[in-house]
This record gives structure tokens, sequence and C-alpha cells, in this order.
């Protein structure tokens, strides 16, 4: 069975290999529509040979270029290693998640396409007491550390693929905790309405998110605070 994960899988293999007999495949998915495959394919022609993805890049969409071009400066021009840069990295991340693992990494691909990155400097408040629920994203700690406080005082904390934010509540229900970022901390947000979306049309996704809420799953799933 192949499907779009699948063949992303396989393009990622891909970069890995010592020697390519030919980079046929890997050129025919950079025009691909799918951001997933053509990213992928870029980042293990790029990894091989930057001068062949340079001799083809004015041939693809505008697009493909705009997402191909983003990753490759994550990954190769930054001084600095981005975390996670790609999307099949992003969705492997995801897929450590408890209530998750169940979900085809195919939606779980999906989903990536959700996340919007926000880096958080040590000390900076993520969210704050009265801060009204449907305003808050959901969130998972990519890298980091969130610690809950409640007057002042830490009961709580969130690390690496645990998820805060808008789950539980009522839209109109207040935010009880203050949540600060403990130390330089990246984390993927996703519009709750976007997140719910995901919901309704993914079966198994609904299945595993409502098995994870009746759960209760701790510390790796989901928390409400």
């Amino acid at each position: 069975y192949t499907n779009r994960w699948t063949r992303a899988c396989a393009i990622y293999a891909l970069g890995f290999e010592k020697d390519l007999d030919s980079y046929d495949e890997l050129i025919a998915n950079l025009f691909h529509p799918d951001p997933l495959l053509h990213e992928t394919s870029a980042w293990a022609i790029y990894k091989h040979n930057p001068a062949i993805y340079k001799k083809i890049e004015e041939r693809l969409p505008k697009d493909n270029i705009r997402n191909i071009e983003k990753a490759i400066e994550k990954v190769f021009l930054q001084t600095e290693l981005a975390l996670m840069p790609l999307r099949i990295e992003k969705t492997m991340f995801l897929k450590d998640i408890d209530f998750l693992q169940e979900v085809p990494s195919d939606i779980v691909s999906e989903l990536v396409e959700l996340v919007e990155e926000k880096n958080y400097a040590a000390g900076t408040t993520i969210i704050s007491q009265g801060d009204v629920y449907c305003e808050i994203p959901i969130s998972v700690v990519a890298r980091g550390r969130v610690e809950v406080l409640k007057d002042g005082q830490m009961t709580d904390a969130f690390n690496q693929r645990e998820i805060f934010g808008h789950l539980y509540l009522g839209d109109n229900q207040m935010f009880d905790y203050t949540l600060i970022a403990k130390e330089d901390t990246l984390i993927y947000e996703i519009d709750k309405d976007l997140f719910y979306g995901m919901i309704q049309k993914n079966h198994e996704f609904a299945r595993a998110f409502i098995e994870a809420v009746a759960q209760d799953l701790t510390p790796t799933a989901i928390k409400t605070k």
C-alpha cells in the first residue's frame, strides 16, 4: 500500500544513501504539488548534489520554490541547525505523542501543515492568567520547558511533546494559570478551529483524540490545567 507518506519516507531514505544511481525519481517529485513530497525530494537532492537542484530550480512552480527555499535555508544555509526543519521530520516528531501514535502517518502529516512555529525566550509569558480560552491555540512543546504558575507558585510543567492550550474548556472560560517559558522554548501552535476541522474530516484522528480525552493521558499526551 502506497500513499503520500510512504512515498515521502522512500524519498527521505534516498537522502541517506551513500551513492545514488539516478536522480530521476527525486527530480520528478520536485514538480509535485504536495509540499511534503517536493520539499523532501529537494532536501535529498541538495544533500547529495546542490548543483542538480540549482539547475532545475528555475523550471519549478513558484509555490514549490518558496517551500523548498525555506527548507534548504533551515537545513543547509543557517549557521545553527533548525529543529526539525522538514515536514517529514515534524510528522515523525508528532507521531511520538501518545494519542497520535495510532493515527496514520499520512493524516499526521496533514496536521503538520497547520503548525506555526513560535519561539519564546526564557522568562517570556506564553499564556497569562485570565486569557480567554477561545484565543489560545493548541500548543505542543517542540523544545524547551514551559512552567505553570498559580499565584506566583509553580504547580506543574510541560516538557517536550506535551500539549497545552485550548483542548477541554469552553470558549468563554478563562485560563486560570500563567504559563512561562522556563528556558528558550519552541512551540508548535495550531489554530483550534483548524485542529477541530481535522477531527471532523478524519475519523481515525477523531477517535484517537476522543480516547485521549476519555483516558486523560498524562504526561506525554494531553494535559489539562
